[in-house]
């Protein structure tokens, strides 16, 4: 039951949070914990924070959601600072800008499905069961799926088997 202005103010809360982590993972993170961890981190606060994002939209607390989407904004910005991190491991000087420009096509279009099959969720539950909470949850629900297959896909990454490792160092 938020206005239209409150909930654009939600990309303002996600976004101060995009930046604090990012700026703090290029700076400290890192270099301290490793790629690796970072990502794995952003994506486990994700996924805590989409089951929150559902427990808050139960409870009705537009003031705590507020939170939430900064918490949200943190935990986007380490993973993707984790990612990031971890594309420049796998490439070398031949290959850079073709997997940076790997890496953006693919973020950018992860983001144009994610709104996309997120957008037919929400209305497809919305004339099936005519509750918006649920229609959303359904869509957070799926982001816990899809975070969570990210993850256990996180623990098959090894920059030391791939080929970009063996041109530098070999």
């Amino acid at each position: 039951d938020m206005e239209a202005g409150d909930t654009t103010r939600l990309t303002m809360c996600w976004g101060i949070g995009v930046l604090i982590s990012m700026l703090l993972s290029g700076l400290v993170l890192v270099n301290k914990f490793g790629y690796l961890n970072i990502l794995r981190t952003g994506i486990i606060i994700s996924i805590l924070v989409f089951i929150g994002v559902i427990g808050v939209g139960l409870a009705g607390k537009p003031e705590i959601f507020r939170m939430v989407v900064l918490v949200m904004g943190l935990g986007t910005g380490l993973a993707g600072a984790g990612m990031l991190s971890c594309v420049i491991n796998f490439t070398t000087v031949i290959r850079a800008g073709m997997l940076m420009g790997v890496w953006g096509m693919a973020n950018l279009l992860g983001k144009a499905a994610g709104s996309f099959f997120g957008g037919i969720i929400v209305d497809v539950m919305l004339l099936a069961t005519d509750n918006a909470f649920l229609s959303y949850a359904a869509v957070f629900l799926m982001e816990i799926i899809f975070l969570v297959i990210a993850f256990v896909l996180t623990r098959k990454l090894d920059v030391k088997a791939s080929l970009a490792h063996q041109e530098v160092v070999g």
